[in-house]
């Protein structure tokens, strides 16, 4: 008797050790690694982003396309396909398509999930583009918002941005006076799975009153035009500027 109680408290102790183990790994597992927030992404990277409804980006797609929802649905789903066999060993289907029958068919797949829960389209709320930065150009007087749309992948701790959308990339300047952006070029593409690259080239032309025109012609503009109380002035300018989503 005197050699059971200790022994039986060890096995006690040993079944309650092996069960707060067992109890920390299953929470841990159950816990996702990575909670990825693309709007405070885009912050770190200097952008503003805000999620905008999946159906709206499809059919802004297939407009500019020229094509169908339908067509627009299924291109992005066979582009996203990709990237998930690559993640996960559960099939796709497509739930963002319109027909009715695509969808009861698509969804008989067992251990499937459905393309709207691993992709994320996102909006500045004024503009409708996914990315939008704001580059200062004279203090309080002349700024240009820049952006372009794409479709980001998002399966738990792995992320990919799916596409970017070039024919979609803006330059706008904006301020006090009257600001023109006659570009070059507008550049943005995927430069790799997790970075964009954005790049343009113009002439920034902007018509201010003369009282603000020193602050212009201190960071490189020049007087092209002087009337009366308003003075035109003009610079050539280069944005360079990558996301990335790590």
């Amino acid at each position: 008797m005197s050699f059971a109680n200790p022994i039986k408290k060890i096995v006690i102790l040993g079944v309650l050790l092996l069960s707060f183990c067992l109890t920390t790994s299953s929470v841990s597992a159950a816990s996702p690694s990575d909670s990825f927030d693309f709007e405070k992404r885009a912050e770190v990277n200097g952008f503003n982003a805000e999620k905008t409804n999946l159906e709206q980006f499809i059919e802004k797609r297939a407009n500019k396309q020229g094509i169908s929802y339908d067509e627009a649905a299924n291109d992005i789903f066979n582009k996203v396909k990709k990237i998930h066999e690559k993640y996960s060993n559960k099939s796709l289907y497509n739930d963002l398509v319109n027909s009715s029958s695509n969808k009861l068919f698509s969804t008989r797949s067992v251990n499937s999930v459905p393309l709207s829960s691993v992709i994320s389209s996102y909006a500045l709320s004024t503009n409708d583009y996914l990315v939008t930065n704001t580059e200062e150009i004279v203090d309080g007087d002349l700024s240009i918002r820049y952006g372009v749309d794409t479709l980001l992948y998002n399966e738990g701790s792995f992320r990919e941005f799916v596409e970017v959308y070039e024919d979609t990339a803006f330059v706008l300047p904006y301020g006090t006076g009257t600001h023109d952006w006659n570009g070059g070029y507008v550049r943005a593409n995927k430069t790799s799975a997790s970075k964009i690259s954005f790049r343009a080239y113009g002439n920034l032309r902007s018509e201010v009153s003369v009282s603000v025109s020193a602050g212009f012609e201190a960071v490189g503009f020049s007087v092209s035009t002087e009337y009366g109380s308003t003075v035109v002035l003009r610079k050539s300018h280069q944005i360079a500027h990558t996301f990335s989503l790590y």
